[in-house]
């Protein structure tokens, strides 16, 4: 446990540094200062490393435009349902690495 202050606002951390088999490490902070609201924010859940919710969205996204790509390319049923099933499993694995694709080009870009 850390307890630290400026002038009258202190404010108390504590860690738990090895925390019991199947129990996430928590991190608790307080404070007394007046007018400052803490909140805990759980953590959000990832996937591959991106937001799980936004990889899924994208990859949705980018899975309907080839399915109907396929569909206009393709014109047999059993390839294109195969596809679009595919495609459908691996949305959230396809929006991550839109994400990161997108990082890497706004890296480049600058």
């Amino acid at each position: 446990m850390c307890r630290c202050g400026i002038g009258k606002a202190t404010w108390t951390v504590e860690l738990l540094v090895q925390p019991p088999r199947g129990v996430s490490p928590v991190i608790l902070v307080s404070t007394d200062h007046v007018g400052v609201k803490m909140q805990y924010s759980a953590p959000k859940p990832l996937a591959f490393g991106e937001h799980q919710v936004r990889a899924a969205m994208f990859g949705l996204a980018a899975a309907v435009l080839l399915v109907i790509l396929l569909a206009q390319v393709l014109r047999q049923p059993l390839i294109l349902s195969l596809g679009a099933v595919t495609l459908g499993a691996m949305t959230t694995l396809i929006g991550a690495l839109l994400i990161k694709l997108g990082r890497q080009v706004m890296r480049v870009l600058g």
